[in-house]
């Protein structure tokens, strides 16, 4: 018993002596952050995709649903603002990926679209880590730079969505990665490829992700990587740089013409054009130059929530100046770069969408993680056990402000009895026929309805005349097809609105769900 005793003690000493070695801790952090990721987004995997910005997760879930129901298309249907039921705006690569996993096997498809996108967030591990390793970035800072990525709050809630955001990330950095492999001039056929390959991939999924890393590494390769001598010895590497970077553009430009084609042929759609959208993509001077952007949006949103309240940008700025390594150091203003950019460039999206942050609070995490490392590498290299708290605490940081911002509507009960949209989505699909159209007020022009009541919708937005024009003329709208229901639901102009549904519809029958009307024809 005695010796028992003494064999349990010596055996835990041993796991903490274990433990304590760094180069372990910090991959069982970052074994643990996978783990929690993988788990809190797979237990809450059958939520409706109501819980946040259910509108646009909802628009990706109808374009995969009717993938499913018609086949691959160019033009494929999105039928939420009439005929032509088409409004493209990404090549629907991700969509068409959760169409055909939901298809083979035969699983329901919100679920589907949420462990997706869930897998596309793991598989940016790997682009980030063999890029920090070929930029010569120790183990031990890669691990805990991927632990704080895992445990970021906005990619724990939003990596379980159904959003192509995790997939044009994973496109992005890989894209990245091969980019890292030019600008170290190895000017293989392969990397021209690849590095083509994921441009590509990651503009025609969203162009936004992928802009600010292309024009960062555009710069880089254009002012420092390439010599004079190149003109004159390399000419034919230098026409396959050229052809790798324009080839994809080209046809990512091809695309956006397309759809605008695609579009102008619904009213609506025509009023969702870039051209349209210019300047609530963009925003104004008087935004970026704002209290509010810098103060809410940028630190209370995303640097205090990722980075222990702002102490991991002290690190970096820190490291910055205590570093006599260049590479380090331009390791550390490339990621604070591709950090901020994004948010001066679409400086009104990344305001108003909290999850266009996916695409660049990577970058923050990097930054932070290689920073606290080589800190605590200067000051505690010989205090194993301070340097482990030290790095627990960040990762401790990170899911107290998930817990605090988005568990409650991660963890959240949404069904028929408490929501709105669900429960008018269901009467919907038990008193009209499949194959006739809905018409909704009061959504502006969301898909949630749409996606959930399975019938293809004219989604009224309350914009120019579209609102009486659409009940006045629906053929404007619908062509031919005759409307099975008319759903009223609270809007600005929802008097005028309910006078002109009873002159154009006298014989429709009412019925009240909520603070709704349900005008069936």
């Amino acid at each position: 018993m005695f010796y028992s005793q003494i064999e349990v003690k010596d055996n835990f000493i041993t796991i903490i002596k274990k433990l304590l070695n760094l180069d372990l801790f910090s991959k069982l952090l970052f074994a643990i952050t996978l783990l929690i990721i993988v788990s809190v987004n797979f237990i809450y995997s059958k939520n409706p995709i109501l819980d946040q910005y259910g509108f646009r997760q909802t628009q990706t879930a109808l374009t995969s649903y009717y993938l499913n129901e018609n086949g691959f298309s160019l033009s494929y249907e999105t039928p939420v603002v009439g005929k032509p039921w088409s409004i493209p705006f990404e090549f629907p690569i991700y969509q068409q990926i959760v169409a055909s996993t939901s298809k083979f096997f035969n699983s329901p498809l919100t679920q589907t679209g949420r462990l997706v996108s869930l897998i596309f967030l793991i598989l940016s591990c790997f682009p980030i880590f063999f890029t920090l390793s070929k930029l010569k970035v120790d183990e031990k800072s890669i691990y805990f730079s991927l632990a704080l990525f895992l445990s970021s709050p906005i990619y724990i809630f939003w990596s379980g969505t159904f959003m192509i955001e995790s997939a044009a990330l994973f496109f992005s950095l890989s894209f990245l990665y091969f980019a890292v492999n030019l600008i170290q001039r190895n000017w293989s056929p392969v990397n021209f490829v690849l590095f083509a390959t994921f441009l590509l991939l990651a503009s025609l999924q969203k162009i936004t992700t992928v802009l600010p890393i292309f024009l960062l590494v555009g710069i880089i390769i254009i002012f420092v990587s390439i010599i004079l001598e190149d003109f004159r010895l390399r000419l034919p590497s230098l026409f396959g740089l050229l052809v790798s970077i324009v080839l994809p553009l080209l046809l990512a430009y091809i695309w956006i013409k397309y759809t605008d084609l695609v579009k102008a042929e619904n009213p609506i759609g025509l009023k969702l054009t870039p051209q349209a959208l210019s300047s609530w993509n963009y925003g104004t001077i008087d935004l970026r130059l704002s209290k509010q952007f810098w103060l809410d949006v940028i630190f209370n949103r995303n640097i205090k929530a990722a980075s222990f309240y702002g102490l991991g940008v002290v690190a970096v700025c820190i490291t910055y100046l205590l570093s006599k390594d260049k590479l380090l150091k331009n390791i550390l203003l490339g990621s604070s770069l591709l950090f901020l950019v994004p948010f001066l460039i679409f400086s009104n999206l990344h305001s108003i969408h909290t999850y266009y942050q996916i695409a660049n609070s990577v970058f923050l995490s990097i930054a932070v993680g290689i920073s606290v490392c080589f800190l605590c590498n200067r000051y505690l290299a010989q205090r194993a056990a301070i340097y482990g708290l030290v790095l627990l605490a960040f990762i401790f940081s990170n899911y107290m402000f998930f817990y605090r911002t988005y568990y409650h509507d991660k963890s959240t009960v949404i069904n028929v009895e408490n929501n709105k949209v669900l429960k008018l989505s269901d009467f919907i699909k038990t008193h009209t026929t499949f194959n006739k159209p809905v018409i909704w007020y009061g959504f502006d022009w969301s898909s949630e309805a749409a996606f959930y009541s399975e019938r293809k919708s004219l989604t009224i937005p309350d914009w120019d005349s579209f609102v009486i024009d659409s009940i006045k003329t629906p053929d404007i709208f619908l062509g031919e097809d005759i409307p099975s229901a008319v759903v009223l639901c609270p809007m600005t102009k929802y008097d005028m609105v309910k006078i002109e549904i009873i002159k154009k519809y006298p014989l429709a029958i009412v019925n009240h769900i909520d603070d709704c009307e349900v005008y069936l024809l």
